[in-house]
């Protein structure tokens, strides 16, 4: 029996507000990138005993914008790039903040499955030579998780395909 393969992970780039790491796969290879946007305050909020509204106040305070782009040398080919950014402006917090933190959720429970709480999320294919150029932008608070990995543009593609027919 043959010991289980472990993806060789290789932290790449690493700065306060970002970190890019390599994970060296058998069938390819997939970067990570991480971007933070955020100050010392927020940081140590969870170290002070504040209250949800001071809380609120502060990541709401917090209005920089990040701009970051990286080149990524890689090999050619055809690359998915998926880009998820988490914000406040789409988290249970921000919704129960409009609420003024009520003790008991005014919302009927099928309102509350309504509440858009999942990260933006985007995705393209981008062809490469020797290089990827990739950006990230966030304004405020946030953080945005970027996946990269190499694909096979014709296994993707033929999947895709339909003959049309008529009816």
């Amino acid at each position: 029996m043959f010991p289980p393969f472990r993806p060789k992970k290789i932290l790449l780039y690493r700065e306060k507000n970002y970190f890019v790491v390599q994970d060296d796969r058998p069938s390819s290879t997939v970067y990570t990138i991480v971007v933070r946007n955020y100050n010392d305050e927020i940081e140590h909020l969870y170290t002070r005993s504040a209250d949800v509204y001071k809380t609120n106040e502060t990541i709401n305070a917090f209005m920089d914008e990040l701009n970051v782009d990286f080149t990524l040398p890689v090999s050619a080919g055809h690359y998915m790039i998926a880009k998820y950014a988490f914000s406040n402006q789409n988290s249970v917090f921000i919704h129960m903040a409009h609420l003024q933190f009520p003790d008991l959720c005014p919302l009927p429970e099928h309102w509350l499955q309504l509440l858009n709480t999942q990260p933006q999320t985007q995705v393209s294919i981008e062809q490469a030579d020797t290089e990827l150029n990739i950006s990230a932008s966030i304004h405020g608070a946030g953080i945005n998780v970027i996946v990269i990995k190499e694909i096979l543009v014709r296994v993707a593609w033929n999947k895709l395909k339909r003959t049309p027919t008529r009816t």
